[in-house]
């Protein structure tokens, strides 16, 4: 880590430097890469003004911060980078989160599911379709299914057959028995 501080119409102390160098630190722990962070503080008349700019990687992040007291300035920008660096870092995490999913979901069964938050999911479309549900469809065999659907009380569960690879339908008989629905392709 790298750390620059710069000032214009104002003389940076030890004792400035020591508290950004402190509040710097306390903010890398949001990061596992290097990077180098460039200061500038400045008064304006009664304005006393931090600004901050962090290179990560690829990344900048920026923030200006202005009040009556250079301390409080620098308490300002930190806690603006502190906030951009936590939404960055969930942002990496949604990302892989969403690569680790994919990686288990089957081309198969991926035209079959939809995101939660669809905008036909509480509206009605035109095709009279009220709402829509998204589940993940492992692979099972025909005997799983049926047990699965006669433990869940519904009238049809719906699974990727472990040995063709396909979705089937298994659904309950009004005499009681069970029916398959195959696609064929």
């Amino acid at each position: 880590m790298q750390l620059n501080i710069t000032g214009r119409h104002f003389e940076v102390t030890d004792a400035i430097k020591q508290y950004a160098a402190k509040k710097l630190a306390r903010i890398t722990k949001f990061l596992n890469k290097p990077m180098d962070a460039h200061i500038i503080l400045s008064v304006e008349k009664f304005r006393h003004i931090a600004e901050a700019t962090l290179h990560v990687k690829n990344h900048r992040f920026a923030a200006l911060e202005d009040s009556e007291d250079m301390y409080a300035s620098l308490d300002k920008i930190f806690d603006s980078l502190k906030k951009q660096l936590s939404r960055y870092n969930e942002r990496i995490r949604d990302r892989r989160r969403k690569l680790m999913f994919a990686k288990f979901v089957s081309p198969i069964t991926r035209p079959f599911m939809r995101s939660a938050n669809s905008d036909r999911q509480n509206k009605k479309d035109k095709n009279g379709i009220v709402e829509v549900k998204t589940f993940a469809a492992k692979p099972m065999t025909i005997e799983e299914a049926t047990l699965e659907l006669s433990s869940l009380n519904k009238d049809f569960f719906v699974f990727k057959n472990a040995e063709t690879y396909k979705v089937n339908v298994i659904y309950r008989r009004k005499d009681g028995g069970f029916g398959l629905i195959e696609p064929e392709f």
